[in-house]
């Protein structure tokens, strides 16, 4: 089971897998237009426990312009390990 809460809380049950798409935006809410990576982006993901940085996050993804899909988009994939 897989679950994201209005305050962004991220609950799985262990042994799970699941994806999740990301899309880019750039802009604000209102006015915003996707934004596509570049042979020089890197996106990095990260999964942390609440007020923790990014370098103790429990589980870390990268994604570079290789990674999106014939929609422009990430589709970010956790296995049963990363769980």
């Amino acid at each position: 089971m897989f679950g994201i809460s209005q305050n962004g809380i991220v609950r799985v049950n262990r042994g799970d897998s699941f994806e999740l798409p990301i899309i880019l935006l750039v802009g604000d809410s209102i006015d915003h237009k996707t934004y596509e990576l570049s042979d020089s982006d890197t996106l990095y993901i990260g999964i942390m426990e609440p007020n923790q940085p990014f370098e103790c996050a429990l589980i870390r993804k990268k994604f570079t312009k290789d990674n999106l899909d014939e929609d422009g988009n990430i589709s970010v994939r956790f296995w049963p390990e990363d769980t």
